[in-house]
């Protein structure tokens, strides 16, 4: 509300309850913008880049190397469809392959906050 305050030059205690409640209003859309606006550029970025849409699903989860080398292999643009990938147990190979699912069918129509919710769940 300081802002809009300073842009009308006028002192801080003499705005009446109406105009207080305009620029709350004012102010209130500025911020719900602002989040639309954020909530797209994260969209569009998880929909570009499979190692941000596990860090936007999933902001806990830790990736290592390895990890980062295999969604680099798995998103490569000469990926075939069928790839096998052997690593040691408890090397998050399941947790990968159901967030690269996830990823896969992100375009299907499929309420995002109960299939993400789902993600949610440590594998």
């Amino acid at each position: 509300m300081t802002e809009l305050k300073r842009k009308l030059g006028r002192p801080k205690g003499s705005l009446n309850k109406r105009t207080k409640d305009r620029i709350e209003k004012v102010e209130q859309i500025q911020r719900v913008s602002k989040l639309k606006e954020a909530r797209e550029q994260h969209r569009i970025e998880a929909e570009s880049r499979f190692e941000r849409f596990i860090e936007i699903i999933q902001p806990r989860r830790v990736l290592g190397n390895i990890h980062r080398e295999v969604i680099s292999w798995w998103t490569r643009q000469d990926a075939l469809t069928h790839q096998l990938i052997l690593l040691p147990r408890d090397h998050m190979k399941s947790a990968l392959v159901v967030l690269r699912a996830a990823w896969e069918i992100r375009s299907l129509v499929i309420p995002p906050l109960e299939f993400y919710s789902y993600l949610q769940h440590p594998i």
